[in-house]
């Protein structure tokens, strides 16, 4: 087994981050995606701002980015990947209704 050089490691540093930020485009055209879906749907936009439903979103929002936190080293990069656009459609839900105000 070889030795690493400098420019492996840069490399291979490159390609994760490359990644990750496309992972992260990934959550933001979901959640911009979802958004624009619930405030065109008014029947589906005046579900998701009655209060109970809301607060159950969030917490299910909540839930989601706790399942990411505690699975960083157990879970399968299958598996967060998953729950990472299902915490990006909850995040588009619960700020669907921001878009109405702005």
């Amino acid at each position: 087994m070889s030795i690493p050089t400098r420019t492996d490691v840069i490399s291979a540093g490159s390609r994760a981050a490359t990644a990750a930020y496309g992972w992260m485009a990934i959550g933001l055209l979901t959640t911009a995606a979802v958004a624009e879906f619930v405030v065109a749907n008014p029947a589906l936009l005046a579900a998701v701002i009655k209060t109970p439903v809301l607060n159950t979103l969030v917490i299910l929002q909540l839930a989601a980015g706790l399942v990411l936190a505690a699975g960083l080293s157990g879970m399968s990069a299958n598996l967060m990947r998953t729950v990472f656009v299902i915490y990006s459609a909850l995040t588009g839900m619960t700020l669907s209704s921001l878009v109405l105000t702005y």
